[in-house]
């Protein structure tokens, strides 16, 4: 049966009685419509006069929705995302709080509520104090009212420190355990006695005023060696001065002595007695050999090498060699290797048993010219099986003014001559050549204006390795004798005038040969040995002797 709302009275049919009834549209649709209409309209004018005010905390109201989770409005709902996401949060900074109680040993899970982990973030203490990493060693962590930490200090362990010098060792930072300084080294015997290092007092004995030489020697040189006391002596006047006795200077140099020191002079605190005998150009050592057959007389030694250790003596008609020490052996006999009365040999080229070749220098006055002339020869000598013959190969002629038959010398493959200009008087060192004697270079000599006309009246005499030595013997006093040395070139390179009070070592030669010093020219002979050693053989001397030039 039909049947009508309660609220506007709408037909209702029964589909189980009214199933088969005809469908009226004016009265089961229209009239439905219209009073819903009717109740609409009258809902909106009541709608119309409703006011809805905004939600608050103490009424019921429109309300915003939002996704905010982070706010802090009150006038505001929050819709499902910002419940998700403030819920997402809340487990975040819950694990966050399990993590922090976890890192601090304190047991704690996410699992628990929060009613459950309060109590136990209430048990950490907050950790104080000012500790830095570089308080802290290096690996170990710690926290302070700033948080944990990793220590940075380095861990140095059982390091050992070493002192340098007078230099400053400087520590490097960090943590030692069981660190030591390396003990110093301090040799006592190296430190003065007053002086304390590292607990080491030194042994160094200190030295002061003037002190005692300990010994004395002698160097390979001559020089003069003193050892001082061992200790340390601050050096200069007062404190400085090692005292050397009489007694240890002689046993240094025992030649220190009277005997060996001219009269009147002390030396070192040793007066001398000796006779005063001086010479700056040449001594004399002792006799070292003898020719096999003694010269005869002054003219005898008629041939010599200065350079080359050769002599000849006309009265044994042999040559002789010196070789080492002085030693004298016969190189070549029974040969006259003399051409001219006045000629000497002063240079042999070649010396053999079948075959000799020599240098002759002779001069002699020509009265026809009214003047000396000199003459420079090379001859050479052969042996045939039963005697010698000779040959000269070239002469030169030399025009001089009375100059020594022996003023000659064959050195380093060529030949050195004096020659004196017999109109301006002036000597000259001429050179020439080996091959034909033809002239090389000629230098004036420059003597001394003490020695009388330029030294017309000089003596020359060779010396080994292209030296010769001049003797002034045309003096104004024949107490007073001039020497001088010179070389290749006429070039002076030492000279010695002798004082009237001193007795000179020519004069000990003069009176052993008892020659005169005009003569001495014919009678000083001095040979290079093979050992370089320099040889003197004046004639009645009966042997050779160390000359030192």
């Amino acid at each position: 049966m039909a049947s009508n709302t309660p609220n506007l009275n709408l037909l209702k049919k029964d589909p189980v009685t009214d199933g088969n009834d005809t469908f009226n549209i004016r009265t089961m649709l229209n009239e439905n419509w219209d009073k819903i209409d009717a109740a609409v309209g009258e809902v909106r004018e009541e709608l119309q006069d409703i006011e809805i005010p905004n939600a608050s905390l103490n009424k019921a109201g429109i309300v915003q929705l939002s996704n905010e989770t982070s706010g802090s409005r009150e006038n505001v709902a929050a819709t499902e995302k910002a419940v998700s996401q403030a819920f997402q949060a809340g487990n975040e900074r819950k694990a966050e709080v399990v993590a922090a109680l976890v890192a601090l040993g304190v047991s704690a899970s996410t699992s628990e509520t929060w009613a459950q982990l309060i109590p136990k973030m209430a048990t950490i203490i907050k950790a104080s104090g000012n500790a830095t990493a570089a308080d802290l060693l290096i690996g170990k962590t710690a926290s302070n009212a700033n948080g944990p930490f990793t220590g940075t200090m380095p861990d140095r362990g059982a390091a050992t420190i070493n002192p340098s010098g007078t230099a400053a060792v400087t520590i490097p930072d960090g943590a030692y355990k069981g660190a030591k300084v390396a003990q110093v080294s301090v040799p006592a015997a190296k430190v003065l006695n007053d002086t304390t290092i590292a607990g080491v007092k030194g042994t160094v004995p200190i030295l002061t005023g003037v002190r005692n030489a300990s010994g004395v020697a002698q160097w390979g040189d001559g020089a003069l060696a003193v050892y001082p006391e061992a200790g340390y002596q601050k050096g200069g006047a007062g404190d400085g001065e090692i005292k050397v006795s009489i007694g240890q200077l002689q046993q240094a140099e025992p030649d220190l002595k009277p005997d060996n020191i001219i009269s009147g002079v002390n030396i070192l605190g040793v007066t001398g007695i000796a006779l005063k005998i001086k010479n700056k150009l040449f001594s004399i050592g002792s006799k070292v050999s003898s020719l096999p057959s003694k010269a005869t007389n002054n003219y005898d030694i008629t041939g010599k090498d200065v350079n080359k250790g050769y002599i000849y003596l006309a009265s044994a008609k042999a040559i002789y060699k010196v070789g080492s020490g002085g030693s004298v052996t016969t190189a070549v006999s029974n040969i006259n290797v003399i051409g001219h009365t006045q000629s000497v040999v002063f240079g042999f080229i070649t010396v053999s048993s079948t075959y000799v070749e020599t240098l002759e220098y002779w001069d002699q006055y020509e009265s026809a010219r009214n003047s000396w002339y000199g003459y420079v020869a090379r001859a050479k000598h052969t042996y045939n099986g039963s005697q010698w013959i000779k040959e000269y190969l070239w002469n030169v002629e030399v025009i001089n003014d009375s100059v020594p038959n022996q003023a000659a010398q064959y050195y380093n493959n060529e030949i050195f001559n004096i020659y004196i200009d017999p109109t301006s008087l002036r000597s000259y060192l001429q050179r020439r050549n080996i091959a034909n004697g033809s002239l090389i270079s000629s230098k004036q000599i420059n003597f001394p204006s003490s020695w009388a006309d330029y030294g017309r009246y000089a003596s020359f005499i060779p010396l080994p390795g292209g030296l010769f030595l001049l003797i002034n013997t045309w003096s104004s006093s024949t107490t007073k004798y001039s020497y001088m040395v010179i070389d290749i070139n006429g070039i002076i390179i030492s000279s010695y005038d002798q004082s009237t009070t001193e007795l000179d070592m020519m004069e000990i030669i003069l009176t052993i040969s008892n020659e005169t010093l005009k003569n001495l020219y014919d009678n000083l002979h001095v040979i290079k040995g093979d050992d370089g050693v320099n040889y003197l053989y004046p004639f009645n001397f009966g042997g050779l002797y160390k000359f030192n030039i």
